[in-house]
């Protein structure tokens, strides 16, 4: 009898080590497969911001703030407008772009090469026009575009520009 006792005991935990073990094998894949799906949504948010940030390439360029009136241009002296705007006005946009995860916003006239940043003083003789910029991991696209300005001796005048729009990448942890 006592012999049986024993050979249950050992039965009862072989079984409980077994349980323990299909436990074990479970978490593990469990554990496996959301680190595979938390991978999988990093993927897919850098995507939706890269997609999401080549769209807002032409929705920026179309804005009646930057945009030329009559064609698919940007106007420099809107783009001196809005850099001259106290910060205050600035702030609405700064908040849309920041919470479309949007990290930079420049333009850069490509032809003619020009070097400097642009302001009220020394424009058209200027390269770049930093609209918006954070201090954080970006990714940048762009486009090519008409930048144009009015020269009171030749009229509407427009160098080639580039225009470029950064999105914040994905933060790994």
């Amino acid at each position: 009898m006592r012999n049986k006792k024993r050979k249950a005991q050992l039965q009862i935990q072989e079984m409980a080590f077994v349980l323990v073990a299909i436990i074990l094998l479970f978490g593990l894949v469990l554990l496996g497969f959301a680190v595979f799906q938390s991978a999988k949504v990093k993927q897919l948010a850098y995507e939706i911001r890269k997609e999401k940030t080549i769209g807002m390439l032409d929705s920026i360029a179309n804005m009646p703030e930057f945009s030329c009136k009559n064609a698919y241009c940007l106007d420099e002296e809107k783009l001196i407008a809005y850099l001259e705007m106290p910060n205050e006005q600035k702030e609405t946009y700064n908040n849309i772009w920041e919470k479309s995860k949007i990290a930079l916003i420049k333009v850069e006239r490509i032809l003619p090469e020009e070097s400097g940043t642009c302001n009220s003083q020394n424009y058209p003789d200027c390269k770049t026009y930093t609209l918006y910029q954070r201090n954080i991991d970006y990714q940048a696209y762009s486009t090519f575009m008409p930048l144009c300005y009015y020269d009171s001796i030749y009229g509407w005048k427009c160098d080639i520009a580039k225009l470029i729009v950064g999105f914040e990448v994905p933060k790994v942890k």
